[in-house]
C-alpha cells in the first residue's frame, strides 16, 4: 500500500502472508488464489477458512495497519475497523 502526503513524500507499507501453494483447489470462500493457498502453520486453504480468520491473516490488512499507524494518522482512531 502506498501513501503520498501533501508534501509529496512517498511511503510504502508492505504486509506478507507466508504459506504454500496447494493442489487440488479446496474451499468455496474467497477468490483468486484463496482455494490453492495454505498459510504457514495451517492445514486449510484460505478458501476453507472463515472470512474473519482469513481477514486477520491478510497481507492487505497488515499493510493497512502499518499505513494507519503512520504519523499522518496519529490523531485518528481506527480501533473500530481493524
Amino acid at each position: 500500500m502506498a501513501l503520498i502526503d501533501q508534501k509529496k513524500n512517498e511511503f510504502v507499507f508492505k504486509g506478507t502472508l507466508k504459506g504454500k501453494i496447494f493442489f487440488p483447489p479446496k474451499g468455496k470462500n474467497g477468490f483468486g488464489y484463496d482455494p490453492i493457498f495454505v498459510p504457514l502453520n495451517f492445514k486449510k486453504t484460505l478458501a476453507q477458512l472463515s472470512p474473519s480468520l482469513k481477514n486477520s491473516l491478510s497481507h492487505r490488512k497488515k499493510a493497512l495497519v502499518k499505513l494507519l499507524n503512520h504519523a499522518l494518522f496519529k490523531n485518528l482512531s481506527f480501533n473500530n475497523i481493524l
